[in-house]
């Protein structure tokens, strides 16, 4: 059977081609909402004018009193336009006798009164506009229909009357075609737009709702699934740092244990060994087991220190460093030199002792098992930043932090990449960066150094 390796580049190609999906889908289905408001907006409306309009032109065209202009237009007119052979005379000719038509109708029209009647008598919302245009005037000639105004394109030279000017399919509510004989059979076909000045808004405003469900939901979906995916990524990458640390652990006790045990195999046969080599033995066992008992300490510490609330009390960090670095400095003497420059002024701080003590412990140790130097030493100096915060500043002459090492340094069980610094849990710099949040300190490593390994500790003061 083939297993899928769990890789978190294709999860997360998957988990953003989904959201893509679910977004498209999302747009397409508002989109659809929309053209159905759009085309619905004025449907409540529409039967109450177009029925109302109708009663006010039965026997009529267009309005009360457009066929008496039709008749006046062209009951002498029409014949001549139907006699004439040359088509091009023919159409330009029409088109005349076209606007004579259109403006006589434009002049006469009663149009905006009827409407504002229409729109009284219906209760009707007040703020309305319409648009009454012809779209096309035909003629029979030579038996067949000849087409002299409109192409299917609106123009503006149609209007007859009315104040809208975005018309389209949406807000046509009635579109008729009329034929009648006036010397001449013709055909004219006119349409009647009604719509709200502020339709794209009413109708945005309408589907507000939807808008806002659909937001709501797609935030919904990428944050779940960002944090199903987060923690996906967090718990796996945790079972990754808990098999290294077992696996790891497994060899750093198994070290001190063995050696401790070839030591004590050795010591069954005292007889066979010299004073020398027996002190040497016991000189091993001590070593090694102050090695392991480090190993140990340091792994429940950093188990009990999650669950730990700090004890905070008000001292002077000025002293209280230089007294925890004069007692750190006794047991490691003949390794490293530590120098301090402590501040002018007393550093009155908020700091739990028993916290503070290991972060400055840890530094010193980590730069000396990082440290290839002879000469090796740490100094730490005080720099005040403004009058709410002071910074301690750590700095060795080691070997530094690698590009690869850095953003990962502070991570629990992690252990760099470099061979040099021997052995280790990878608990150190997590200890270190634990104890200062859990007082409210912000510790950082400074990556502009050339040399060494600089730690910034920002602190803040009490007032």
């Amino acid at each position: 059977m083939m297993k899928i390796q769990a890789n978190p580049i294709f999860y997360k190609r998957v988990l953003i081609i989904s959201m893509l999906a679910l977004i498209a889908l999302l747009t397409v289905l508002v989109y659809n909402t929309y053209k159905l408001k759009d085309d619905n907006l004025i449907f409540v409306h529409k039967q109450k004018i177009v029925t109302a309009y109708g009663n006010s032109v039965k026997s009529d065209k267009l309005f009360p009193g457009g066929d008496m202009i039709f008749h006046e237009v062209l009951a002498h007119t029409l014949p001549d336009l139907i006699a004439i052979r040359d088509s091009a005379t023919f159409y330009r000719e029409g088109n005349i006798l076209v606007q004579q038509l259109l403006d006589r109708l434009r002049e006469s029209s009663p149009m905006d009164s009827l409407f504002e009647q229409i729109v009284e008598d219906n209760d009707l919302e007040s703020n309305l506009l319409y648009q009454l245009s012809l779209d096309r005037f035909e003629v029979v000639r030579a038996g067949e229909w000849s087409t002299i105004f409109g192409s299917g394109r609106r123009r503006s030279s149609a209007v007859i009357s009315g104040k809208l000017t975005q018309i389209h399919d949406n807000n046509r509510i009635l579109e008729l075609s009329i034929n009648d004989h006036q010397g001449a059979d013709y055909r004219f076909t006119y349409s009647l737009y009604v719509d709200s000045p502020n339709r794209l808004w009413r109708v945005l405003s309408a589907m507000a709702p939807v808008f806002s469900a659909s937001f709501i939901c797609v935030v919904i979906m990428i944050v779940i699934s960002y944090a199903t995916f987060r923690n996906w990524v967090n718990e796996r990458k945790e079972a990754q740092l808990k098999t290294d640390f077992l696996q790891h652990i497994r060899h750093e006790f198994n070290t001190p244990i063995t050696t401790i045990l070839i030591s004590a195999s050795n010591l069954k046969e005292a007889d066979k060994l010299s004073i020398s080599d027996i002190r040497e033995m016991g000189h091993i066992i001590e070593r090694h087991a102050k090695r392991l008992k480090a190993y140990v300490k340091q792994s429940i510490d950093s188990v009990m220190l999650e669950d730990q609330n700090p004890d905070l009390e008000l001292q002077d960090l000025n002293q209280l460093t230089a007294v925890y670095l004069r007692d750190i400095a006794l047991g490691m003497a003949d390794q490293i030199t530590i120098s301090y420059d402590p501040h002018q002024q007393p550093i009155y701080a908020d700091v739990d002792p028993m916290l503070y003590f290991p972060i400055l412990n840890n530094l010193v140790e980590n730069a000396t098992k990082f440290n290839l130097s002879e000469d090796k030493n740490i100094n730490f100096r005080w720099e005040k930043l403004n009058e709410e915060w002071m910074r301690l500043s750590i700095a060795d002459n080691g070997m530094g932090i690698s590009e690869e090492d850095r953003s990962k340094i502070f991570d629990k069980f992690y252990r760099s990449t470099t061979k040099q610094g021997g052995a280790g849990l990878g608990l150190g710099l997590y200890y270190v960066m634990v104890c200062a949040e859990k007082m409210g300190w912000i510790v950082r490593l400074d990556g502009t150094t050339e040399i060494g390994a600089r730690f910034e500790i920002d602190i803040p003061l009490e007032n």
